[in-house]
């Protein structure tokens, strides 16, 4: 457990520069109200130069709250970023995943992309045994190719189910979903004390021929399907 935590925070440190807590929302500001003024027996009303103000006030207090969430957001992708690619130190792939040993190391997201640059910037120049780690991007399942790594990011994963065992062989299959263990799913992320948590479907796993590491499976809850 320690060993991959020190993987992954060293890799935060070296490409990120990131904590992998997720730092709560902050600091709020506060909004003053519209100043009271009462002259003897006459009570006046706000100003139209204190409206403006306070009209500002509160956009720009909208303005802060908005981008605390999306700062807070980002981070957490961060963290995923690096969550994914410290997977492939963690997982070994069949040799029948490659077609030759010049063939990339395929890292994919299926659907939107909420990562943005980050993945990139976090596999730069990195290879996985000596393939090269690329990113590719699907809309829809029927257009993804041959892939190691594939995110999934759709509203929808249960008819994802049958498609993926047949046109994703040998492929690491990872989402936020909270259906995506049910579903066949191999990872999940799971958010809890504003950490990521790992969700971790061995079953799924062996089923595709990809060995995990006890390392990872110890730092993660295991999913067992019920009966």
């Amino acid at each position: 457990m320690l060993n991959l935590l020190f993987d992954l925070e060293k890799h935060f440190d070296n490409k990120l520069n990131i904590q992998h807590h997720l730092a709560p929302v902050g600091p709020w500001l506060v909004v003053p109200a519209c100043p009271k003024q009462v002259a003897r027996k006459e009570r006046t009303t706000c100003t139209p130069k204190s409206a403006v103000r306070l009209c500002l006030a509160f956009f720009l207090f909208l303005f802060v709250c908005q981008g605390s969430a999306q700062s807070i957001k980002m981070r957490e992708y961060k963290v995923k970023a690096a969550f994914l690619y410290s997977f492939s130190k963690f997982v070994d792939w069949p040799l029948t995943s490659f077609e030759n040993a010049e063939s990339p190391f395929v890292i994919a997201i299926l659907g939107d992309d909420p990562f943005g640059s980050f993945l990139e910037r976090t596999v730069a120049g990195e290879k996985v045994k000596g393939h090269p780690i690329v990113i590719q991007r699907y809309k829809i399942m029927e257009d993804s190719n041959r892939c190691h790594i594939l995110f999934i990011n759709t509203k929808e994963v249960l008819p994802l189910k049958e498609k993926m065992n047949e046109i994703l062989p040998n492929t690491l299959t990872v989402s936020d979903n909270p259906e995506f263990n049910e579903t066949g799913g191999m990872i999940r992320f799971m958010m809890k004390d504003h950490k990521i948590r790992l969700v971790i479907n061995p079953t799924a796993i062996k089923a595709a021929e990809l060995t995990i590491s006890s390392k990872l499976l110890n730092v993660a809850e295991i999913y067992e399907l019920s009966r």
